[in-house]
C-alpha cells in the first residue's frame, strides 16, 4: 500500500508540475466511473402490419383493409385502447416484370400486380397482454412484425440513478486514492458526464412467431440503464 502511496503523490506532482494552470502548491487528481442500474420495464412498443399482393390495386388495397380491420378489432377486444395504436406506415408498390437477360432496345417493364403494405405501432403500458397481442394480431392475418422492445416511460428518471451511481463510484475512488497519497481532496474543478444509455430489451421477429406457434412466453425481463462520469478534484 505504501507503494501506490508513493506512485499517486508522484503522479500528483507530475500533474501539478505540467498543468501549469494551478498555483505551484496544488495539484489535480482526476478518477471516471461507470455504473449501470437495472430497471423493470414499464412500455411495450410494437410493430407489426399486413403485406397484400394481387394482380389489381384494388383487390390488393381490399384483402389488405380487410384484415387490418380485423387485427385491430381483435387488439380493441383483447384490452387496447385506440389511444395506444396508430398507423406507422401505409405504401404501395407496383410489381414490375424482370429484366430479360438481353433486352432489346425498346424493352420496358410492365406492371404485373400490386403489393399493399400497412403498419401500425402499438404503445401501451399493458405488459401482461403481449402474448395475446402477438396471437391476434397472426390469427387476423398479420404477416409483418418489424420490431418490439419492452422500455422504460421515465428515461431520465432511470438516466439519472444511473449517473448518481456512477458519481458515487467515481468519488469514492477519489477518497481512497488520496488517502492513500495522503493528500486531502478539494472541491470539484470538472465533472463530465457521457450521455447516460438505455438498453431497451428487444425482441426478435422470430421470437414473436413462435409465441403464436406455441414457444414460450415472452418475458419483458430488465431494462440496462447506464452512465459514466469523469471528475477533477483540486488536492489540498
Amino acid at each position: 500500500m505504501q507503494k501506490i502511496g508513493k506512485y499517486i503523490r508522484r503522479c500528483c506532482y507530475l500533474t501539478l508540475f505540467y498543468g501549469g494552470v494551478l498555483a505551484a502548491e496544488e495539484g489535480k487528481l482526476s478518477v471516471s466511473a461507470s455504473a449501470e442500474v437495472w430497471k423493470v420495464p414499464d412500455l411495450l412498443q410494437m410493430s407489426f402490419g399486413v403485406v397484400s399482393l394481387d394482380r389489381t390495386l384494388a383487390s390488393a388495397l381490399a384483402e389488405n383493409e380487410g384484415k387490418m380491420q380485423a387485427i385491430l378489432q381483435k387488439l380493441r377486444e383483447i384490452g387496447l385502447s385506440p389511444e395506444e395504436m396508430r398507423t406507422d406506415q401505409f405504401t404501395i408498390y407496383p410489381k414490375l416484370t424482370p429484366t430479360p437477360k438481353n433486352p432489346s432496345e425498346d424493352w420496358s417493364p410492365t406492371v404485373i400486380g400490386y403489393e399493399v403494405r400497412n403498419t401500425v405501432r402499438v404503445r401501451t403500458e399493458k405488459l401482461g397482454l403481449v402474448d395475446q397481442m402477438i396471437s391476434g394480431v397472426v390469427q387476423q392475418g398479420g404477416n409483418l412484425f418489424q420490431d418490439m422492445a419492452f422500455s422504460l416511460q421515465n428515461e431520465m428518471q432511470a438516466q439519472q440513478e444511473a449517473i448518481g451511481a456512477a458519481f458515487e463510484k467515481a468519488s469514492g475512488y477519489a477518497i481512497h486514492a488520496a488517502k492513500e497519497a495522503g493528500v486531502s481532496l478539494g472541491k470539484i474543478l470538472e465533472c463530465n458526464i457521457s450521455q447516460p444509455f438505455v438498453q431497451a430489451k428487444g425482441i426478435h421477429s422470430n421470437r414473436l412467431m413462435s409465441v403464436q406457434d406455441g414457444g414460450s412466453a415472452l418475458s419483458p425481463g430488465s431494462v440496462e440503464v447506464s452512465a459514466s462520469i469523469s471528475l477533477i478534484y483540486q488536492l489540498k
